[in-house]
C-alpha cells in the first residue's frame, strides 16, 4: 500500500492510528486497554466513515442513473450520441469513485476490527466500555442508513423487474449492487462488532460507573429505629395534684457598703500608697510556647486519588478525560484516562503542588465541582484555576476524584 493510500485510509480511522499496529497490546497492556477499545468502537461507527459509506452508495446511484439516462439517449428516434456519451462517462467516474471508496471503507474496517480483536485478548475478563457505544446516536444512525441503503437497492431491481427495458436493469443493476453492497456491509460490520464485544468481554453496567452517593465525614450517623415490645406495659395513673410544699423564710440580707478607694482615709486613718516594685526583666527567663507542640506548622502533603483507586503524580500536570488530548499550549503534561459517561473527552487538569491541589475545568460538557470538607459545593467556572484543599472532592460531571492526605494513604 503507498503513501497516498495510507494518508488516505488514516484519515478514515482518526484518532485510532496509535492503537491498530500489531505490537500496540503489548506496549500498552491492560492499563490501555480500557481507552483503546471505546475509541477503536468510536472511530468505526464515528461520522467520518459513516459518512464515506453514504457518499459511495450515492456515487453508485448516480452510476446507475448515468448509464440508464445514456441508454435512453441512444434508444431515441433521433438519438444523442453526445448526450449518450457524457452520460457514460460520468455513470464510469462515478462508478470508480464508488468501488475506490468501498475499498478504502472495507481496508480500514477491518484494520478497526482486527485491533479490536487484539486488544480484547489482552484481558477479556475485565469489564470494559465499548459495546453500549454502538448504540448511541453515530451507531444508530450507521444502522439506519444501511437500512435505507438496503431498502433503496431493492427498488431499483423491483422497477427494473416491472418495467423490463434494457436501460432500466442496466442502470437499476449498477445502482442496486452498489447500494446492497454498501448497507450490507455496513449493518454486518456494526452486527458483527456487537457480537465480538458482548461476547469478548463482560460490559459493566452505567451503574458500575456511577460513584457512591456523597456522605459527609462530620454528619451523624442515622441510628436504627428502637424495636417496639410486643406486649406494651401497663402506664401508671397520673398522681392527683397537690400543692407545693412552704419555703422558709430567708434572712434579710446585709446592705453593700461604700467600696474603698485609693486616695482616701485607710480605715486606720493612714493614707494609702502604693508600693512601686523594680523591673525584673533581667531576671526573667523566656521559654518556647509548647501550644504548637508536636504539631507541624507546615500543610499536610496533598494526594489526588481516584475513584478506582489509581493515584495521580505529584508535582506534575495531569490531564483527566476519556480521552485526554493535550493542546499545543500545555507542556510536560501526563494524560490519565477516566472511562465515565459523565466525564468529557479531555475534562479537567489537576496540578499537585507540595502544600496545594489546583484544578482547571477544560470547558467540559458536564463541569466541574468542588465539594468542601463542611459539605459545601461550588462550580468551577472553565479555564480558571482554582485551589482545593485536603479533604476536599472534585466532582467531573458525576464521577468523584478525592484530595486527601498523603499521610493518610496507606
Amino acid at each position: 500500500m503507498g503513501d497516498m493510500d495510507r494518508a488516505a485510509d488514516d484519515q478514515l480511522v482518526g484518532e485510532a492510528a496509535p492503537y491498530l499496529e500489531e505490537g500496540a497490546p503489548s506496549t500498552g497492556g491492560r492499563n490501555t486497554r480500557p481507552l483503546a477499545i471505546p475509541v477503536l468502537v468510536t472511530t468505526y461507527t464515528g461520522s467520518t466513515r459513516t459518512g464515506a459509506g453514504a457518499a459511495a452508495a450515492l456515487l453508485g446511484a448516480l452510476a446507475g442513473l448515468g448509464a440508464w439516462f445514456g441508454f435512453e439517449q441512444l434508444d431515441q428516434p433521433d438519438p444523442s450520441t453526445v448526450l449518450a456519451v457524457l452520460a457514460f462517462v460520468v455513470a464510469a467516474g462515478a462508478l470508480a469513485a464508488s468501488v475506490l471508496l468501498g475499498i478504502r471503507l472495507l481496508r480500514s474496517g477491518a484494520r478497526l476490527v482486527e485491533a479490536l480483536r487484539r486488544w480484547h485478548q489482552v484481558a477479556p475478563e475485565v469489564p470494559v466500555r465499548g459495546a453500549e457505544v454502538l448504540t448511541e446516536q453515530p451507531g444508530i444512525l450507521r444502522v439506519v442508513l444501511a437500512g435505507v441503503s438496503v431498502l433503496a437497492g431493492l427498488g431499483a431491481l423491483l422497477l427494473a423487474a416491472v418495467t423490463g427495458e434494457t436501460s432500466v436493469w442496466v442502470g437499476g443493476g449498477i445502482a442496486a449492487v452498489a447500494l446492497l453492497a454498501t448497507g450490507a456491509v455496513a449493518g454486518l460490520g456494526w452486527w458483527k462488532l456487537r457480537s465480538m464485544l458482548r461476547l469478548t468481554a463482560p460490559q459493566a453496567s452505567q451503574e458500575a460507573f456511577a460513584p457512591a452517593p456523597y456522605a459527609h465525614p462530620g454528619a451523624p450517623q442515622q441510628p436504627y429505629p428502637p424495636a417496639q415490645p410486643q406486649h406494651p406495659l401497663p402506664q401508671a395513673s397520673p398522681q392527683a395534684w397537690a400543692p407545693p410544699p412552704p419555703q422558709p423564710a430567708q434572712p434579710p440580707q446585709p446592705q453593700p457598703t461604700q467600696p474603698w478607694l485609693p486616695g482616701a482615709g485607710a480605715p486606720g486613718g493612714e493614707t494609702w500608697q502604693p508600693e512601686v516594685s523594680e523591673p525584673d526583666i533581667g531576671d526573667t527567663r523566656l521559654v518556647a510556647d509548647t501550644t504548637m507542640s508536636g504539631r507541624s506548622e507546615r500543610a499536610p502533603r496533598p494526594a489526588v486519588v481516584l475513584d478506582d483507586g489509581r493515584r495521580l503524580t505529584s508535582g506534575a500536570v495531569t490531564l483527566l478525560g476519556r480521552a485526554p488530548l493535550a493542546k499545543d499550549a500545555d507542556l510536560d503534561v501526563e494524560t490519565v484516562a477516566v472511562l465515565h459517561p459523565t466525564v468529557s473527552k479531555t475534562h479537567a487538569s489537576f496540578r499537585i503542588t507540595a502544600d496545594t491541589v489546583y484544578v482547571t475545568d477544560r470547558s467540559s460538557t458536564n463541569g466541574s465541582s468542588v465539594v468542601d470538607r463542611d459539605g459545601a459545593q461550588r462550580r468551577l467556572r472553565p479555564w480558571v484555576e482554582e485551589a482545593v484543599e485536603t479533604g476536599s472532592e472534585v466532582l467531573l460531571g458525576s464521577y468523584r476524584v478525592k484530595v486527601v492526605a498523603a499521610e493518610d494513604m496507606p
